[in-house]
């Protein structure tokens, strides 16, 4: 699977010059909108990648995304081997997001579903998931089928 994400972020639409990547999870600190959608067909881009491996592989390997926008906290931890990393609100209720979330889907808060919606972007409302650590959120899908044009 490795190569694969190589191969989408390689691709011009997703070339963006703040990406912070970690092993199992990866958190993008996004400032504006075009580059929160950017991160949107990218998970999109995931997803169409995966069913085609499904496809020629006869494979049924599913992926369930979860993302949060907002502000994080970012530094260098760690003595004797220094590693960049990123903490806060936003990245653990991305987190959340993810593991609370449903297979094949793409799973955002509240607050990130109307920040989609104001632009045109269709997001249908899942209700209110308990969430560890957070308690009772309103989350939404990101259901815009004009987000997979765009790739």
């Amino acid at each position: 699977m490795t190569g694969i994400f190589k191969q989408l972020v390689l691709l011009p639409l997703f070339m963006w010059n703040k990406v912070v990547i970690s092993f199992h999870q990866i958190f993008f600190p996004i400032v504006s909108l075009p580059l929160i959608i950017n991160l949107i067909c990218f998970a999109m881009g995931l997803m169409k990648k995966l069913q085609e491996i499904n496809k020629n592989t006869f494979q049924d390997l599913k992926l369930r995304i979860g993302i949060s926008v907002g502000p994080v906290i970012a530094g260098i931890v760690g003595n004797s081997k220094p590693q960049y990393d990123i903490w806060g609100n936003t990245v653990n209720v991305a987190s959340r997001m993810d593991s609370h979330g449903m297979m094949g889907k793409i799973q955002i808060p509240v607050a990130t579903a109307k920040l989609l919606m104001e632009h045109g972007y269709d997001c249908e409302c899942r209700g209110r998931i308990h969430v560890k650590g957070k308690g009772e959120l309103e989350t939404y899908f990101i259901k815009s089928p004009a987000l997979k044009d765009e790739l």
